[in-house]
């Protein structure tokens, strides 16, 4: 099949996830991928630039990136890339598709998109795997929203990771919908060597000896890491082996630094930027346990939080708060446990760092299962007889407004 993947960010820069993951699966089993991305920190002439790359998690493989640039960056450069994604997806569609496309992009161009396919008969998948309207604090998240309704009412069909978020996507439609639940698979690589463990704690200024509770992935303002670490603060002032390692950014990044400074815990918090995804693995290892505190909200209900799948599929314990989506995903188990954000969040912490070793092998075993539950075969295998089902059965433009 030839395929085309579409989203409105950055295929070059993003922390690698399953827009990676999926096109490049499809492209090793010999599938023709095209990507279309956004590059906003690159705004110039052409508008359109194609590139053929390799590929970010299976460096074998080659796709051909097409990157829209519009010629200013920030909000005005998304504004003008939204009008004009109705002629990019004209063209792009055209040229570039045969069989099949799989949209993650909504506000940017999903509505154009799905409008092109629907007109040329190519099926639409649209992945959805955020509450897209909800994601950033914003005037503009009305105008979002409605996008986001016109692509779930409009795309051929909607995959969606968790039972939570298709139940999202049929409420937002008000009509029925084609929605199924695909969760992605993981892959963290090979068990790291100890002389791999030992570069990445340098890097980090991870001191042997020193314990370390693990938040990676974006400081959303819901993520509740500011949160936790104001819970955490005494235990951190009274043991100072234990570190609290923050690798991400987002828009909580700063008011937590600050946080950090006021309360002079400078050497037990310590935020960094994020590690290569071939380092996964090792820095899931490098943490006695990892953390999920997102803040219980509509958007957090919605999610499947890659870091606590990582986390398990890594044998590393995690303490999740009890989001909808993610436990019908995920029960708990002797490597996962489930709390509210507070005092009983940072006790479950304590009992998992006090934990005899003899639960280790239980650790290993439930971390079996998560792989076997995530394996990218499966995951990309689903996805390819979807989209080979809807290319073979449509053959007049679909959908309506």
């Amino acid at each position: 099949m030839r395929v085309l993947f579409v989203h409105e960010v950055d295929w070059s820069t993003k922390p690698v996830f399953e827009m990676h993951e999926f096109p490049e699966r499809l492209a090793a089993r010999g599938h023709e991928v095209t990507f279309l991305d956004y590059r906003e920190a690159h705004p110039g002439w052409p508008w359109l630039v194609r590139r053929r790359v390799a590929g970010r998690t299976l460096r074998q493989v080659e796709l051909d990136l097409v990157s829209l640039r519009p010629p200013i960056g920030g909000l005005p450069g998304r504004l003008v890339a939204a009008i004009a994604s109705w002629w990019v997806a004209s063209r792009v569609v055209r040229r570039e598709v045969t069989d099949a496309v799989v949209l993650y992009g909504v506000p940017t161009n999903g509505p154009a998109v799905c409008w092109w396919g629907r007109r040329r008969g190519i099926p639409v998948v649209y992945r959805a795997i955020d509450v897209s309207h909800l994601l950033r604090e914003t005037t503009l998240a009305p105008l979002v929203r409605l996008a986001e309704r016109r692509v779930v009412r409009t795309a051929t069909h909607v995959s969606t990771h968790n039972p939570a978020l298709a139940a999202h996507v049929r409420r937002l439609a008000g009509r029925p919908v084609a929605v199924s639940v695909l969760p992605p698979g993981f892959d963290l690589g090979p068990e790291p060597t100890p002389e791999d463990t030992g570069r990445l704690r340098a890097r980090l200024g991870i001191a042997d000896a020193e314990r370390v509770i693990l938040y990676r992935g974006t400081v959303y303002r819901f993520a509740g890491v500011l949160e936790l670490a104001r819970f955490l603060a005494p235990t951190l002032q009274r043991d100072r082996r234990l570190v609290f390692l923050v690798i991400g950014e987002g828009e909580t990044r700063l008011a937590l630094e600050e946080f950090v400074r006021r309360e002079g815990l400078a050497d037990s918090v310590r935020v960094r930027d994020f590690v290569p995804h071939a380092s996964l693995r090792t820095l899931f290892r490098i943490a006695d346990v990892s953390v999920n505190p997102f803040l219980s909200t509509p958007i957090t209900d919605c999610a499947l939080p890659a870091r606590v799948i990582q986390s398990l599929w890594a044998g590393t314990p995690c303490i999740s708060t009890p989001l909808e989506g993610l436990r019908a995903m995920v029960p708990a188990s002797d490597l996962l446990t489930y709390r509210e954000v507070g005092p009983e969040f940072v006790a479950e912490i304590q009992r998992v760092l006090d934990a005899p070793s003899d639960r280790v092998a239980a650790w290993a075993h439930d971390a079996e299962l998560i792989r076997r539950r995530f394996a990218w075969d499966d995951a990309a295998s689903e996805l390819e007889s979807l989209l080979a089902r809807l290319a073979s059965s449509v053959d007049t433009p679909l959908g309506s407004p």
